[in-house]
């Protein structure tokens, strides 16, 4: 499950302007696959937290489970 998220190359993450569209990991249910879910506006990165706009709010996420839409 860890190979699915981001590794260890981290660069085109840590080098996103803010306003740009990303994913976001979404843990599977029990006994589902997780998925990259739509893309999402960054709002602000704050060190390894990433504060994303979703339709409920600003929510932050640890940079690994974000990853910039190409």
């Amino acid at each position: 499950m860890l190979n699915m998220r981001n590794g260890s190359k981290t660069d085109t993450i840590y080098n996103l302007p803010p306003n740009s569209p990303v994913l976001v990991w979404r843990e599977g249910i029990i006994g589902y696959l997780g998925y990259w879910n739509r893309p999402f506006t960054l709002l602000i990165v704050k060190g390894e937290i990433y504060i994303i706009k979703l339709i409920s709010g600003p929510i932050p996420f640890y940079f690994t489970v974000v990853k910039p839409y190409l």
